[in-house]
């Protein structure tokens, strides 16, 4: 097999043929930032680094106007990649002939092969490598930029979809996590619209909602799952008499469990407990029969109990908050149709997550990877 492996590599490299290259780009990378044609993109779905060298995913290059060839043969596991007349070869993963690039400048990580940011040049002249030391980025250019500063500030990421908020953006391999959280819920008004603040900036959240509530916002409930994010039990009637006994503690669980399975398919993992009361033990076993998680919070801006909430001073108080936590954090916020304040938040609040290192998510996340949200 070895020799045959052998005799098929002399082959492709034989095979290699020439393509054209050229076309004008603008790129710049930092630490945990990436930008094309000065646009956000993910770093981590394009980036990798390795020994302070910046290696690019090859499938980016098409948006440097660098062409190549690709072609492999699944029976023996080859990829063949051509630049030019030079070629990188990979069988079974590994890559067993390199003549376009530098050694250590080609990798081949995951299936995907990387090639060093300083190679770009060689495989197109128009590039112009420049390191800016003020921002550090490294900036390979042309003299016709596209775009302007503005669109890097506003996020107007036509290209890929990527958004940030006033120049902040999601943080590049986040280790800790904000988990935002609305209660008392959904809401004809109120929830639709964090749910458009959320979608805007391709954030996930949780809803814990009431059973009751449901009635007449089944389409706002079936919006909620559709869009990824995650539906908590929040009980029925959010009445303190629910905890007098196990059996009206069941049926506030059963109940709303059923109606959100009905409407939307989705079956509940995740319960908040009206007013953060102590379950009691049977309480407790109950919802983990029912394969249930409870959860908290440990982040309260207070817009429960303030009538007279603004959205800066719910910013400012999670902002406080946050500041204070070394792990994860829940966040707890109301989405009634009398929460103005909270809907009108949401979007400053995800920034400042954001700019503290946090990535902002749902708790169905937290349930598959995580077990239990690491909050303290």
């Amino acid at each position: 097999m070895y020799r045959l492996l052998k005799i098929i590599e002399a082959i492709i490299i034989c095979l290699i043929s020439l393509i054209t290259m050229g076309g004008t780009s603008n790129f710049a990378y930092s630490q945990n930032k990436l930008f094309i044609n000065e646009h956000y993109v993910y770093a981590q779905d394009y980036m990798y680094t390795e020994n302070d060298i910046n290696y690019v995913k090859v499938d980016l290059l098409k948006y440097l106007d660098i062409e190549y060839d690709f072609s492999e043969i699944e029976v023996f596991d080859v990829e063949i990649y051509k630049f030019g007349k030079k070629a990188v070869l990979i069988i079974d993963e590994k890559i067993v002939s390199n003549n376009a690039f530098e050694k250590d400048n080609v990798k081949n990580i995951q299936e995907e092969l990387y090639i060093a940011v300083k190679e770009l040049k060689t495989l197109n002249n128009n590039l112009n490598i420049q390191w800016d030391g003020t921002y550090k980025l490294v900036w390979i250019t042309d003299e016709n930029n596209k775009f302007t500063k503005e669109d890097i500030v506003y996020g107007n990421s036509d290209l890929f979809g990527i958004k940030n908020i006033d120049g902040v953006v999601e943080p590049v391999n986040a280790t800790k996590f904000a988990y935002l959280t609305f209660d008392d819920g959904p809401s004809s008004k109120v929830t639709p619209t964090i749910l458009d603040t959320l979608k805007q900036y391709n954030v996930k959240a949780t809803f814990f909602v009431n059973g009751i509530n449901i009635k007449g916002n089944e389409e706002v409930l079936k919006r909620i799952v559709n869009e990824g994010h995650t539906i908590g039990n929040h009980t029925y009637s959010h009445k303190a008499s629910l905890y007098n006994s196990l059996d009206s503690f069941k049926q506030e669980i059963n109940s709303t469990n059923e109606l959100i399975y009905n409407i939307t398919g989705a079956k509940c993992q995740a319960f908040r407990p009206p007013y953060g009361y102590n379950l009691k033990q049977s309480f407790k076993d109950y919802l983990t029969s029912q394969a249930m998680t409870t959860y908290y919070w440990n982040v309260d801006p207070g817009d429960s109990t303030n009538k007279n909430a603004t959205p800066e001073g719910l910013i400012s108080k999670v902002k406080s908050q946050i500041s204070n936590k070394k792990g994860d954090v829940i966040i707890i916020l109301h989405d009634m149709n009398n929460k103005v304040a909270t809907q009108n938040a949401v979007k400053g609040i995800i920034k400042e997550c954001w700019d503290k290192g946090y990535k902002v998510t749902n708790l169905k996340y937290d349930v598959e990877y995580n077990g239990t949200a690491k909050v303290f």
